[in-house]
């Protein structure tokens, strides 16, 4: 009957956790809002109808398009509508608003995980706002609040990010607001809508590493970002105790160091703005984020009406209340915000959605130092008393069976998630829902939890195991102290998760020593070894477990399960959700440790055996292939790039999934496709994903995470093609006056010299991109200088990727490199006719290689050796992959954003328009990216 109780409690609590974890606030409308004169109130109505006009009236809002400098057009108008100075005449001061938009070039360097991407933006833009009381008092120390308006591929981004920018434009209408409660901007408020963070966070690079006048008064940053569309917004980043202390005056907080944590070691494949202002600006912050149903996270899906009601009205009270705090408040230490070290920073997590712990370092460390000295004092006070049972040996064993519990339970899942990905097949059977792994992997996890118990009662004698039930209190609570105090000295802040168990168990046993069994007793001896343990003192270890394991189940599954579908094929998706599940299953039923030794040999046998059983049971039911994993409101995303081949003149269909689910999911998707759009005579070929692998460059580094397949496409009839082949192809790339449209999309090299002394090239390598957004290159060279701000890699002759964006209308960008020329090149220019000594100026050059792929023989690779060879090039010639998207042929944006008939009618727009209606009928289960690439291999 034991279990009934715990097991009501339990319920009871991970209910009220889940419900109230989930509660959002009612949104206030636009009109609540402005009539409220009291207090100034946040309209959710207000912000989503900015969300709106952004993701529904401008659509895609990718960097190099109409749409997105017709974005940032309407945004500035909006704004510039609170320029000026606001006087309200309630001793508070006035409040002077100010706009500009910036503009500019520049460069920086982007690693994502092992890979390094180097980037170069030209007319990159920022619209920047300062609020202030007006005077240089105000101005001089600000708090900057940060949102984008750019989209990604292929996503309209009501989100991502438009909630942020909709919460920038309503505080500012709030900051701007009278009100009984106003009170004095004693620091400004800077407002940062950049206009490039999914391109690799060009924008934010360009404001804080520029000179706009901002941004000396800049101490802190508030980032606003959104994965997900639904749910309470997460903290997930924090600077210094002061921007967490800021935090804590949030109404509705939802944070913990432990996501500070596991953001840092970059598993999450995810990264915000806030590196920038941390990097190159040198300042503290906060980063928050939406981050519920992430499964539309950066799909077609991110519109207005997949946003959660309450969402923004509870990332927006808290985005007011911190800037509030941290502006007007006589506690503000913004002045004198400074990073703080990762060591020094206090702990924090909130529980219930309402309540915010902040416990500064120091204090948390002496917590650890006490829980230490307690720990010992216990050991002595039990060997004393319970010496008759073996108690030390006992407690000795129970420590123990701490770690083979939580090993067991990590062990046992993983053998299931073993079982589902090898023996079944199923990977990700889980996917559809955040909460569906746990059926799965938490059965398992509790046999290894009990098996392990099991093996420790064991190596005590039969009539001292009865008392294990108690010694597991202190074992546990003495690994608890042990671990706290270990991680401490390394300054892992997610420690205090051992600190929250150290402090269950020891109430547990201190009101089950002396309030349930009785100190006095137990010290006479007159307690039985099987009666040790009240049943009431099993109420006490289920009550803070359940809060705080359920919110964290609910916390990492709902990141931690859709992340999944984009962490590519290679990554062990079961693996990692079963051994999340597996630990959450040991955070939350710590009571399962000691309960199991309260009953006999058979009770327990029995136990163990049906926690088998539901997980084998677990197994065949998951197994069903008729439950599909993915579905439309949990798609599986597709990135299709049609490449059309300047080099060939062919056209390649690439497809590219980003999920381990499978493989006859993807292959089979590709086989489709290949039927209804390929060429007859060909088939779909599985490729390797590399760095040489320039089908997906665009995308590079991420690519690296994509599973390709690819398959040859038609020619168009003759006529077409030169028409297709003639909008890229120079016009006149002879005449160095020419302008960047009329050469086409083509490389060049210009202001070339070889240094045949010192072995070196030094050129410019200029790239005409007219129509063409987002183009890379891709080569392999030793480069000893270059015009980017960082310096070139070590390590001689590697591959490189330089990648670029421009604002809308621009269509040209180069790099200056300085090369060593390898041993081969500079033996064949000696034995070269004209060798020459010295410097030596060559004249421009760039040519795209054109190959006949019906000629086997006929190839890059002998096309570029005839080049070196012949009298028009030379030895040190590079070869260059290159390519681009066609910024116009994006679908579907291109239906919404283009009336011309010219590409509405292009080759690869007439076959995406079929794909579309193909996979929205046929698979509406695919959430699919799909990108007009144009490629060439070319040599400078």
């Amino acid at each position: 009957m034991i279990i009934v109780p715990i097991l009501a409690l339990f319920a009871v609590l991970s209910t009220l956790t889940v419900f109230l974890h989930y509660t959002l606030p009612t949104p206030v409308s636009s009109l609540r809002a402005l009539e409220s004169t009291n207090k100034p109130m946040f309209s959710e109505e207000h912000a989503v109808s900015v969300m709106d006009k952004l993701s529904t009236g401008f659509g895609y809002r990718i960097v190099g398009t109409k749409q997105h400098v017709d974005a940032e057009d309407w945004l500035m108008t909006e704004l510039q509508k609170y320029e000026g100075v606001h006087t309200f005449n309630d001793g508070q001061g006035d409040v002077q608003v100010e706009v500009w938009r910036q503009i500019g070039d520049g460069a920086h360097r982007f690693d994502f995980l092992s890979s390094v991407v180097w980037k170069k933006y030209y007319s990159m833009s920022n619209l920047i706002v300062r609020i202030s009381d007006g005077t240089d008092a105000s101005k001089a120390n600000s708090v900057l609040v940060n949102s984008h308006i750019d989209s990604t591929l292929p996503s309209p981004g009501a989100a991502d990010d438009g909630a942020g920018v909709g919460i920038m434009v309503e505080l500012l209408r709030i900051l701007t607001s009278p009100s009984a409660t106003r009170k004095q901007l004693r620091h400004s408020v800077v407002l940062l809508f950049n206009n490039g963070e999914e391109s690799f966070q060009d924008a934010s690079h360009l404001f804080i590493t520029s000179n706009h006048t901002t941004v000396p008064s800049i101490k802190a940053v508030v980032n606003l970002e959104a994965c997900g569309v639904s749910g309470p917004e997460l903290l997930f980043q924090a600077g210094s105790d002061e921007m967490v202390k800021a935090y804590s005056k949030a109404p509705y907080p939802f944070g913990t160091i432990l996501a500070n944590d596991i953001f840092r070691t970059n598993i999450l494949l995810s990264d915000t703005d806030y590196r920038q202002f941390v990097a190159y600006g040198g300042v503290s912050g906060l980063d928050m984020a939406i981050v519920g149903n992430s499964y539309l996270y950066h799909t077609r899906k991110d519109t207005v009406p997949y946003v959660q009601p309450g969402v923004v009205q509870h990332f927006g009270e808290n985005v007011v209340a911190i800037v509030d705090y941290l502006t007007t408040s006589p506690e503000s230490r913004l002045p004198s915000i400074t990073e703080t070290h990762r060591t020094q920073m206090p702990i924090y997590f909130s529980m219930l959605g309402r309540f915010f712990i902040q416990i500064p370092a120091a204090p948390y460390r002496s917590l650890g130092m006490v829980m230490t000295a307690v720990a010992m004092f216990q050991i002595q006070s039990t060997k004393r008393a319970d010496g008759h049972f073996s108690a030390g040996f006992a407690t000795a064993m129970s420590m123990l069976g701490f770690f083979a519990s939580f090993l067991g339970a990590v062990l046992a899942s993983n053998v299931q998630a073993l079982i589902m990905t090898k023996v079944m097949n199923r990977s990700l059977s889980w996917f559809s829902h955040e909460w569906l792994p746990i059926p799965l992997y938490g059965p398992p996890a509790i046999v290894g939890i009990l098996l392990a118990q099991l093996l420790v009662s064991r190596t005590l004698k039969t009539a001292d195991r009865p008392y294990l039930e108690r010694a597991t209190l202190d074992g546990c609570y003495l690994m608890s102290a042990l671990l706290l105090t270990v991680l401490n000295a390394f300054g892992i802040g997610s420690s205090y998760l051992f600190g929250l168990g150290g402090i269950t168990y020891l109430a547990a046993m201190l009101v089950n020593d002396y309030a349930l069994v009785g100190w006095t007793q137990i010290e006479k001896r007159e307690i039985a070894v099987n009666q040790r343990m009240h049943w009431g003192t099993y109420l006490i270890l289920t009550f803070l477990p359940s809060l705080v394991g359920t919110e964290g189940a609910t916390s990492f599954l709902d990141l931690f399960v859709p992340l999944t579908g984009r962490t590519g094929e290679v990554s062990p998706a079961d693996h990692i959700i079963a051994s999340i599940v597996s630990s959450l299953t040991f955070l939350c039923l710590p009571v399962l440790l000691p309960l199991i030794h309260r009953f006999g040999p058979d009770v327990q046998r029995r136990t163990v055996l049906f926690f088998l059983g539901i997980s084998l049971t677990a197994i065949l039911l998951y197994s069903d292939e008729s439950l599909q994993i993915f579905d439309e409101t949990h798609p599986q995303r597709l990135f299709v790039h049609q490449v059309h081949n300047l080099s060939s003149g062919e056209w390649w269909m690439n497809l590219g999934g980003a999920d381990p689910s499978p493989t006859a999911i993807l292959s089979g998707l590709a086989d489709e496709a290949h039927q209804r759009f390929g060429i007859r005579d060909g088939g779909v070929e599985r490729v390797e994903m590399s760095s040489y692998n320039p089908d997906f460059d665009v995308l590079y580094p991420v690519s690296q995470f994509i599973t390709p397949y690819k398959f040859r496409l038609p020619t168009p009839e003759a006529e077409e093609q030169n028409r297709e082949l003639s909008r890229w192809l120079a016009q006149d790339g002879s005449d160095p006056t020419a302008s960047p449209r009329s050469r086409g999309f083509s490389i060049r090299a210009v202001d070339d010299t070889i240094d045949y002394t010192a072995g070196t090239r030094s050129f410019t390598l200029t790239i005409s991109h007219p129509h063409i957004i987002w183009s890379v290159l891709a080569f392999d060279a030793e480069i000893l200088e270059w015009d980017l701000p960082v310096s070139p890699p070590t390590g001689g002759f590697q591959r490189h990727h330089i990648k670029e964006v421009s604002r809308f209308g621009q269509d040209e960008w180069s790099v200056r490199m300085l090369l060593r020329l390898q041993p081969d090149e500079l033996s064949a220019a000696a034995a070269a006719a004209d060798r020459k000594e010295g410097i030596v100026s060559r004249p421009d050059f760039g040519q795209l290689l054109q190959i006949d792929p019906s000629n086997v023989s006929d190839n890059v690779l002998s096309r570029f050796t005839s080049l070196k060879e012949s009298d028009s090039g030379s030895p040190h010639r590079l070869l260059v992959d290159y390519s681009g998207l066609w910024g116009e042929a994006m679908y579907p944006s291109v239906e919404q954003a283009s009336t011309d008939q010219e590409v509405l009618q292009s080759v690869g727009v007439r076959r995406f328009r079929e794909m579309d209606k193909w996979l929205l009928e046929e698979r509406p289960e695919v959430d699919a990216m799909l990108l007009n690439v144009v490629a060439g291999v070319g040599v400078v």
